[in-house]
């Protein structure tokens, strides 16, 4: 009914068939590899010794793999009731952004909390601003780093993301990553697990603020793998949003041979 097919011909549902099967069959190969990766990561860690880790790491000083993955959760509202009817008491709510950055072999999630006066889009720059402090405050050297995120164009799959993580390898904080995407229609994967464990304690919580609510995220997990983290603490600043996209590009000028396709 979606697609019309009754009004299709022999040929063309055949056709379709094929290109379905196709394309179910991609999505399976992607989810193994993403397993795969993710056991790879657990394996090394592993061997290396999870006490033996310490965050944050000095880049590129540890010969481990890691495999992280990250994804924006749906905004949430404040204050939020568990027994609120609706828009009887609050006709605008104040929004939080949650980006959450899942280290899958721990297994542990970092959620950024960004108040709506704190965001300055979901584009690409933000994501690397994100990115870029998850490696500073939650990295832990590792020489390898596998990504997987979903197949948004506008925040992931861009030139923008690919030209950060090339410009991290070519000045040494990495020997190697390798970036991923979920195929589309297939992207549930670990981040959303994470946001699904603070959405279960949030329906039946009260938060009237952000203090409150990185109660919630803290407390959503019995071992604290889900971790808050905000934009301001207390009267510092300690996330920073950059305009990445014209920087990275001039720092390429020297070198366009290497990375011409990107632009």
């Amino acid at each position: 009914m979606r697609f019309n097919a009754i009004y299709w011909s022999v040929e063309e549902k055949e056709e379709k068939v094929l290109e379905w099967n196709e394309h179910i069959e991609w999505a399976h190969k992607e989810r193994e590899n993403y397993k795969q990766q993710i056991k790879i990561a657990y394996k090394d860690i592993q061997n290396f010794g999870i006490n033996n880790l310490v965050c944050p790491g000095k880049p590129n000083s540890l010969d481990i793999t890691i495999h992280i993955s990250w994804d924006y959760a749906q905004q949430i509202q404040l204050p939020h009731l568990s027994q609120q009817e609706g828009d009887m008491y609050f006709k605008s709510l104040y929004k939080v952004h949650l980006f959450g950055i899942c280290d899958d072999a721990f297994p542990r999630q970092v959620n950024y909390l960004i108040k709506e006066s704190e965001l300055v889009g979901k584009g690409a720059d933000t994501v690397i601003s994100l990115v870029h402090n998850y490696f500073e405050l939650h990295g832990l050297g590792e020489k390898r780093l596998v990504i997987h995120a979903d197949y948004c164009s506008g925040q992931n799959k861009n030139n923008a993301i690919i030209t950060y993580l090339a410009w991290r390898v070519l000045t040494g904080l990495y020997d190697k990553i390798t970036y991923c995407f979920m195929v589309a229609g297939h992207t549930k994967f670990s981040p959303d697990g994470f946001f699904g464990l603070i959405k279960l304690l949030l329906r039946k919580s009260e938060v009237d603020n952000l203090d409150y609510l990185i109660k919630v995220v803290q407390n959503s997990t019995p071992g604290g793998y889900n971790i808050a983290q905000t934009v301001f603490d207390k009267q510092n600043q300690v996330v920073h949003f950059y305009e990445w996209t014209d920087w990275l590009k001039q720092q390429f000028i020297t070198i366009p041979n290497i990375l011409t396709p990107l632009f």
